[in-house]
């Protein structure tokens, strides 16, 4: 079982991919892209908490807006930064 509390600086890998509801394996494909922010300490990889955030707040603020057709109830997506 993956313990993850507020105070850690760093997550593993395993516990990133627990957070972001994505599998190990995807996880660790976004680290080697460097589409997830990552530290390595020996053989170890760590993602920084803060930075994790930060992207997550940041690609939180620039999603489309989404509104629906009333004719139909189609999803229609508007924007986007």
């Amino acid at each position: 079982m993956i313990n993850v509390t507020e105070e850690t600086l760093t997550l593993s890998v395993p516990a990133t991919a627990k957070l972001l509801g994505i599998s190990r394996g995807k996880c660790y494909q976004a680290v080697a892209t460097g589409e997830i922010p990552n530290l390595r300490i020996g053989k170890r990889i760590l993602v920084p908490r803060a930075e994790l955030l930060a992207m997550l707040s940041a690609a939180g603020s620039s999603r489309p807006e989404k509104s629906r057709d009333a004719r139909d109830n189609r999803v229609i997506w508007t924007g986007g930064n």
